[in-house]
């Protein structure tokens, strides 16, 4: 009986999409009706025979089959709310504001782990709560709530979400401090999302998928966290919105025109008093109170005195002792800032308890530049060449290391998640930059070198390209402050990495951002003719092919040719590279006989100067079967094909995804030529790697997929590809 009572609870949820709900409505009656008739019937036989068991049971199923009746009819009644496509979705904006899903289906909460400390807000939350229910159409309501740094926009948030996250289907919390964070988050969002299985590498592909499934679906909540400005957000929000569609913004910018405030304030007495109850267990005496006054209630300079005394077992008034003589020396230099101040003041009582702690004190420093979330300890590990000494030497002992990030967490310093992943305020951030003084240079270009160290041009993998999101948001972040004249080769080389990056992302005009950094440093610092520069004219060349723009292709890859025939020669292999680049644009074209004069040029020079089982051999070879293919030689094509397919399978073994790509062109010839079976035999030599490296959900996989199914039904049999893959797994 619990398993009937829980399919009409199911049903009730399910009716939320359907514009049939009387119907349904009718069904479930009638189906009540039939279990409370068989339930009597039971009852009733249970009097006459005595069974006392029998007749608790029927009693006890009854009432839970009346209860399940009930909930599945408060999961119908909403739907009366009528819908509005042209609206935009209630949202709530923190100063820094339920999806239709099946009802069987485990419900994606996508959140930072819940603060155990978080304490008062109430009247917050509540309202908070309230102005959502309230919205029974779908309105574009927008509420922001906004204060200091360092007030508890975040936490606050936080405890929303996961105080009402049973209201919800799906909660995703987004870190929406710049594009290439929200672009990280929507990403992994995406990627945890059963609707969303495809694999996409594209950012913009990725930003559309998520919005149409805001768009969708019903009964979510998104949290865009410590967002810029109305402006850089509206991208990244739905287009049109349903009722239970839910967002919750923080943010320090006030100005956010379309939205009600909503006022969060410091703490008042007796919240900091509950607050610090928390950490010392100790009740709030006067001292703390002549304390708490003193920092002005501010939540997160709170949160620095109580990780200070748990760890200390120091009291109230030894505290405000140390807080008066820091603040004496620290007020001048915040004297137009009292909440740094403040938080300064409480950062120099803990970082006093650090100072022995040297691997601590330099793990802190380089917290202090990177971007505040998403920082790995396995980066130092893996760049510990470019650490400085007390840190190094901590990272050959695993333990050591653990020992100096155990130091920054227990005084709140740094934060730690399950994962190991730390996270750092940015007002502490912030304060301890200013404290470094005229060392910032010398740490911020210890974060370049460690960051060079952790450039990776492997994007075949969904890992390796979440991770590069990553790395982008630190690199902005160390970099930001850097002027062009004062960029050394390490900064350009990262401009360079970020360019390369979103290209493969096919986040065009990104790349060019990047790659135009790189330019203007090398046209100033190296001139016009330098080999680099040339370098980098070839790559931006490359993203105005990959954008469709062939002329500017062209432009900047006769600035590149100009310089390498000049500087370097016309046989030397950076020249070959550029030929063959410049052949491809051509043959985008169509403009096959250019195309090939081009990939000659390239090979005159590979014969010259490349062993000829150079994997750069082999790409040209590929590419010059490629145009023989589009004009019609098919002789030619597999004659370049095979010749491309040698050299890789000696050098680079018989699974790399480069044979398979061999294998998918040869297939191609052979289906212009009508050989089906052969065509079908070389689509399921790629098929077969590409499943095994790439993936089954890889662009390059699925396109052999519907290349192999379209061959199929050539062949006047598609049924037999089921057959295939059946006999593949």
């Amino acid at each position: 009986m619990g398993y009937f009572v829980e399919n009409i609870y199911a049903m009730g949820n399910k009716i939320k999409m359907s514009t049939t709900r009387k119907v349904f409505l009718g069904i479930l009656i009638v189906i009540v009706i039939i279990g409370i008739c068989v339930i009597l019937y039971f009852i009733d036989y249970a009097k006459k025979e005595d069974d006392n068991t029998l007749f608790i049971s029927m009693i006890i199923a009854l009432i839970t089959l009346l209860l399940g009746a009930i909930r599945a009819l408060v999961a119908i009644i909403p739907l009366d709310n009528p819908k509005n496509s042209e609206t935009t979705p209630p949202v709530m904006i923190i100063e820094t504001s339920p999806n239709t899903t099946p009802a069987n289906r485990v419900p994606l909460i996508l959140l930072p782990h819940r603060n155990p400390h978080f304490t008062g807000r109430q009247e917050l939350l509540e309202g908070i709560r309230k102005t959502f229910e309230e919205s029974k159409e779908a309105i574009a309501l927008t509420q922001a709530i906004a204060g200091l740094g360092g007030i508890g926009k975040t936490q606050t948030a936080l405890e929303y979400a996961h105080r009402y996250k049973d209201y919800y289907h799906c909660i995703c919390w987004v870190n929406a401090e710049t594009p290439n964070t929200i672009l990280s988050s929507f990403q992994d969002f995406a990627k945890k999302n059963e609707d969303l299985k495809e694999e996409m590498k594209e950012a913009e592909v990725i930003i559309e998928a998520v919005r149409d499934w805001m768009q969708q679906n019903d009964n979510w909540l998104f949290i865009y966290d410590n967002a810029e400005d109305e402006k850089t957000l509206q991208p990244y929000l739905p287009a049109q919105t349903g009722t239970r569609q839910h967002i919750l913004i923080t943010s320090r910018n006030k100005r956010f025109m379309k939205s009600t405030a909503v006022n969060i304030n410091v703490f008042t007495e007796t919240e900091a008093c509950d607050f610090i109850y928390k950490y010392t267990q100790k009740p709030a005496d006067e001292h703390f109170k002549d304390l708490a006054k003193e920092m002005g209630y501010l939540p997160l300079a709170l949160d620095q005195v109580g990780a200070y005394m748990f760890e200390t077992k120091k009291s109230y008034a030894d505290y405000l002792s140390l807080y008066h003589e820091k603040s004496l020396s620290l007020l001048q230099k915040y004297r137009d800032n009292p909440e740094k101040q403040t938080a300064a003041t409480t950062w120099e009582i803990s970082l006093e308890k650090i100072r022995n702690n040297k691997a601590a004190k330099q793990l802190l420093h380089l917290c202090a530049f990177f971007d505040s979330e998403n920082i790995f300890p396995a980066f130092f590990i893996k760049a510990r060449e470019a650490l400085p000494d007390e840190l190094k030497k901590s990272i050959e002992d695993q333990q050591n290391f653990d020992d100096a990030i155990a130091e920054l967490t227990k005084y709140s310093l740094v934060s730690q998640d399950d994962d190991g992943i730390l996270s750092i305020h940015r007002l502490v951030q912030e304060v301890i930059r200013e404290r470094l003084k005229r060392f910032q240079p010398n740490w911020r270009n210890r974060c370049i070198l460690i960051l060079n160290g952790l450039r990776n041009f492997n994007f075949s993998t969904r890992k390796s390209r979440d991770l590069f999101l990553i790395l982008a948001t630190h690199i902005n972040a160390v970099t930001n402050e850097i002027n062009d004249e004062d960029a050394t080769e390490e900064v350009v080389n990262l401009y360079l990495f970020l360019g390369y990056g979103y290209n493969q992302l096919a986040d065009y005009d990104l790349a060019l951002e990047y790659y135009e950094k790189a330019k203007a440093i090398y046209e100033k610092v190296l001139g016009t003719e330098h080999p680099s520069t040339a370098t980098t004219y070839n790559n931006m060349a490359a993203v105005y092919r990959a954008k469709g723009d062939y002329d500017k292709a062209l432009e900047y890859f006769g600035k590149a040719i100009a310089i390498r025939e000049k500087v370097l020669g016309k046989e030397h292999p950076d020249t070959a590279i550029t030929y063959n680049n410049i052949a491809l644009v051509y043959d985008n074209k169509g403009e096959y006989d250019l195309a090939l004069e081009y990939y000659g040029k390239s090979l005159d020079v590979k014969e010259k100067v490349l062993d000829k089982e150079h994997p750069s051999m082999a790409t040209t070879y590929n590419n010059m079967a490629d145009v023989f293919r589009a004009k019609g030689d098919y002789d030619n094509a597999l004659k370049y094909n095979n010749q491309a397919l040698a050299i890789r399978e000696k050098v680079q073994g018989t699974e790399h995804p480069d044979i398979a790509t061999n294998y998918n062109n040869m297939a191609l010839v052979y289906y212009n030529q009508g050989k089906y079976d052969l065509a079908l035999e070389y689509y399921g030599k790629a098929l077969t790697i590409r499943i095994k490296v790439l993936g089954a959900e890889h662009p390059y996989t699925t396109g052999t997929y519907n290349d192999m199914a379209d061959t199929f039904k050539k062949t006047g049999n598609p049924g037999s590809f089921n057959d295939w893959l059946t006999a593949h797994r």
